[in-house]
């Protein structure tokens, strides 16, 4: 049986969802294009230790080799998110995240190490295409400065 999705107004409970989908591809370990197919083709991103933006696809795929390995274990824990409609087809979502990994893939700079992020702050800003995907188009994640 052919089913099509008609794209309708996005909702707070859509954006969570991709959210927790979104994480879950590292917990879990699912293909590193998984991840990429999350974002736009034009999407951009300040990850926790970037000087620059970058091309959200390219953030996605070294994500991967570093955190899809067999050997490594992530653990994520996600506060509760606040999500900002912007008209129908488009949402930000803003959360705090507990991430930690172990065993970072061989290979790699830091390679084997334990990463331990406390109270990373989230933004990311979601889009609905025509076809009723949502893919992100922008992400921000920082940690709080020690003081």
């Amino acid at each position: 049986m052919y089913c099509s999705h008609v794209p309708g107004k996005l909702s707070s409970e859509q954006v969570i969802a991709e959210v927790q989908k979104y994480w879950n591809v590292a917990t879990r370990r699912i293909t590193s294009q998984a991840w990429a197919n999350f974002f736009s083709m034009g999407s951009v991103v300040f990850s926790t230790t970037s000087t620059r933006p970058e091309p959200g696809r390219l953030v996605a795929v070294r994500r991967s080799r570093e955190y899809l390995g067999k050997d490594t274990k992530t653990r994520i824990e996600l506060g509760p998110a606040e999500v900002l409609l912007v008209g129908e087809s488009a949402a930000v979502a803003c959360y705090t995240m507990q991430f930690h990994a172990s065993e970072v893939k061989a290979g790699l700079p830091g390679a084997g190490k334990e990463e331990h992020l406390a109270n990373c702050r989230v933004t990311q800003v979601f889009t609905q295409d025509s076809a009723g995907k949502i893919l992100l188009i922008h992400e921000h994640i920082s940690v709080p400065s020690p003081d």
